[in-house]
């Protein structure tokens, strides 16, 4: 089992690279050196949560995302929109569209149902009114 330390150490990476920063970008953006955030990422130094708080608000994410075990796959809703935020703008994009794109199709298909059965409902009441 990992060491909150490890994962720490394994997401500052993977968002930091995801979001295209490099280490001293981070460091200025947390209000620290660039050599500081190194030993941080490098399990060097143990921050306290004040400081790794700084770190999620520069990476510009929830500090749950630096703390939560990428590896322990969950199907939340919430800790997959963890993930998701931790990606690049680009990628966050790219699902935003796919998202809107499966929301338009159950809309259309909600829309062809009503239609679908408004044309049955006038076929019944055309096939009723031939019976009588």
């Amino acid at each position: 089992m990992k060491t909150i330390q490890e994962i720490l150490s394994e997401n500052l990476k993977r968002i930091r690279k995801n979001k295209g920063y490099n280490q001293q970008k981070v460091g200025e953006k947390a209000g620290m050196l660039a050599s500081t955030y190194s030993r941080i990422e490098g399990m060097k130094v143990t921050p306290t949560i004040e400081t790794v708080d700084k770190i999620a608000k520069a990476l510009e994410i929830d500090i749950y995302s630096l703390l939560n075990d990428a590896d322990v796959k969950s199907n939340s809703l919430h800790d997959r929109i963890l993930r998701i935020e931790s990606l690049s703008e680009y990628n966050q994009k790219i699902i935003n569209l796919m998202i809107d794109t499966i929301i338009e199709k159950g809309n259309l298909e909600r829309n062809q149902d009503i239609k679908m059965n408004k044309r049955l409902e006038e076929l019944k009441e055309v096939r009723e009114k031939k019976v009588r």
